[in-house]
């Protein structure tokens, strides 16, 4: 009888864990202020790629600052004299 309990007490914690992360991980895109700016930038890639007639590689923002590293520092505002 204690056995049967533990399981059972075993299982709805391992199933409120698993709702909790959904809830989580549903909230955080939810709520992730550059969700907007990603499918822009997604929808602006698959036009790129229509027009050059090829697609185009798949990278990440780690991948294009090492391959455009001066690109970055043209939008750099450094102030030194504040």
């Amino acid at each position: 009888m204690a056995s049967s309990r533990a399981v059972q007490e075993l299982i709805l914690y391992a199933v409120s864990a698993a709702l909790s992360c959904l809830v989580l991980v549903a909230g955080m895109k939810y709520m992730d202020p550059n969700r907007a700016h990603e499918k822009k930038a997604a929808e602006r890639k698959k036009e790129i790629s229509k027009r050059l007639g090829r697609p185009l590689a798949q990278t990440n923002s780690y991948e294009v600052r090492r391959k455009y590293p001066f690109f970055f520092v043209l939008f750099l505002r450094v102030d030194f004299f504040s």
